[in-house]
């Protein structure tokens, strides 16, 4: 008795021709793809041409929407966070300075939650806006001179920067605290 090969489609075949030419298709995979070859004159053509012949795969336009999208979000948020450093080195030297307390360690949160793998960039962000911050305020509306307003600026940048550092930690431990486990 003869087996009757089964039949496959043009493009089921042409998705089993990469394996079978990489070496990594089963032995029914290889039959199926052989007894197809056979017979169709396209997909044979398409065996012997290599991979060089498979067409390279185009995002879609959904991957596109969602790039831009998610950079638009990105941008939005880091403005808010720039915003909110910047409001927050405001009230330095101010009788409101102490809310800076709860300013800066939630900006560094929310830059751990916004920017994950570089958080780093929202500690150092918070560092040098609230240098400029405050460097702006004292010369523009203390009339600090130039040294004294980078002497009484720096340590507050230091700070501001070590506060956004606790909140980073706090966003990370937030992060690890209510994230998915996988389990089986």
């Amino acid at each position: 008795m003869s087996e009757r090969q089964p039949h496959i489609g043009c493009g089921a075949c042409q998705d089993l021709i990469p394996l079978v030419q990489d070496g990594v298709a089963s032995t029914e995979s290889r039959q199926l793809v052989a007894g197809h070859t056979a017979q169709c004159p396209q997909c044979r053509a398409l065996l012997a041409a290599g991979s060089s012949s498979v067409p390279p795969v185009a995002p879609a336009p959904e991957l596109l929407t969602v790039r831009r999208l998610r950079r638009q979000l990105l941008t939005g948020a880091l403005l808010i966070l720039l915003v909110g450093v910047l409001g927050g080195s405001l009230l330095t030297y101010s009788i409101d300075m102490f809310y800076n307390l709860l300013i800066m360690p939630a900006i560094g949160a929310a830059g751990y939650l916004v920017l994950r793998r570089q958080w780093y960039w929202s500690v150092a962000g918070a560092g040098l806006c609230s240098l400029v911050g405050v460097l702006c305020k004292l010369l523009l509306f203390d009339h600090s001179g130039p040294v004294a307003a980078l002497i009484a600026a720096v340590p507050m940048a230091v700070l501001y920067a070590a506060l956004a550092a606790v909140g980073c930690l706090i966003g990370f431990l937030l992060h690890f605290a209510f994230k998915k486990e996988d389990t089986p």
